[in-house]
């Protein structure tokens, strides 16, 4: 299973994860419908909260509807653009 770390759960994506970071599970049944999420603490001491992949990019406010009679020819409704996606990966791998 891939977790993914969001802005709107911990600011600046571009902080460290020691490759020694104590992760611990916890349920969250108030969060996009319930899910397991991964919690540790970054490098800086700051808080860390990943998500499941299959739940990201859901919390983000929705871009305004476009006023009626603009965007497309004829007056139908104009495709909202989709929201930009930056991706972090951290790879651990340990020696047994």
């Amino acid at each position: 299973l891939i977790y993914n770390i969001e802005q709107v759960d911990v600011g600046d994506v571009g902080k460290v994860l020691p490759p020694d970071a104590k992760l611990a599970t916890e349920w969250r049944g108030d969060l996009l419908g319930g899910v397991m999420v991964i919690r540790g603490t970054f490098a800086d001491g700051s808080p860390m909260v990943a998500i499941p992949n299959y739940a990201r990019m859901n919390r983000q406010p929705a871009p305004p509807e476009p006023a009626a009679g603009s965007g497309a020819a004829g007056g139908g409704r104009a495709a909202r653009p989709a929201p930009p996606i930056a991706s972090v990966v951290w790879i651990n791998e340990r020696m047994a």
